[in-house]
C-alpha cells in the first residue's frame, strides 16, 4: 500500500514539474446528485471549425490563421454537417502544397494545331484521395449530445482523446476538449 502511494506521488511530481495538465479524479460537482442532468450539450463549444472533403485553399488558410486547433473535423458538406473524419493541422499544410503546384502543361500536335492539355484540376483534389488516406482519421472520437458529463469525464480520464465531437443524429453540433472539462 505504501509503495503504491509513493509511486503515485512520484508520478504526480513528474507531471507537475513538466506542467502536464491532467484530469483529476472526477470532482464531486461532476459526480454529484445532479450530474445526470448536465450533458455534452451543456459543456460543448458550438464554434466548430470544420472542413469539407474538397476544401478550397481559402477555407484551409482561414482555419489555420483563425484557429489554434491541432485537429479539424471533416463533414459531408456545409449544409449537412455529418461527421465523416478528422485531419491534423500539419496535414493541412501538406494538402495546401498539393493544391498549389505549378501548372503543368503538355503540348501535343493534332491536325497542325497545338492543343494545350491541363492536368486534372487541383481544386477537385479530395482529402479522401488515396494519396492522403493515411492522414485522415475516418473514425474520430464522438459522443452524443445527451451523454452525461460524468461519462464524458470518465472517457477523457481513461482514453485521453484530444477532442470529443458532439453529434446529434450523426450531425456535428459541437466539441468538447480537455480544456472545456477543466473549466467545468
Amino acid at each position: 500500500r505504501a509503495s503504491s502511494q509513493l509511486m503515485e506521488s512520484i508520478c504526480g511530481s513528474i507531471l507537475n514539474i513538466k506542467e502536464i495538465p491532467i484530469l483529476p479524479v472526477a470532482p464531486r460537482r461532476i459526480l454529484g446528485a445532479h450530474a445526470e442532468l448536465i450533458t455534452a450539450i451543456h459543456v460543448m463549444d458550438t464554434d466548430v471549425p470544420f472542413l469539407t472533403p474538397q476544401p478550397s485553399k481559402t477555407q484551409i488558410l482561414h482555419l489555420i490563421q483563425n484557429y489554434n486547433n491541432l485537429y479539424f473535423p471533416v463533414v459531408h458538406d456545409e449544409s449537412h454537417p455529418i461527421l465523416i473524419g478528422e485531419v491534423s493541422r500539419s496535414f493541412l499544410a501538406e494538402y495546401l502544397t498539393a493544391l498549389d503546384p505549378p501548372l503543368q502543361e503538355r503540348k501535343k500536335e493534332k491536325d497542325d494545331e497545338l492543343e494545350i492539355e491541363e492536368d486534372i484540376s487541383q481544386q477537385a483534389l479530395s482529402i479522401f484521395n488515396q494519396r492522403f488516406s493515411n492522414h485522415v482519421n475516418q473514425s474520430p472520437f464522438q459522443v452524443i449530445a445527451q451523454m452525461p458529463l460524468s461519462k464524458i469525464y470518465t472517457l477523457f480520464h481513461i482514453l485521453r482523446p484530444h477532442t470529443a465531437y458532439v453529434t446529434h443524429m450523426s450531425r456535428l453540433i459541437g466539441f468538447v476538449d480537455e480544456h472545456r472539462l477543466l473549466e467545468v
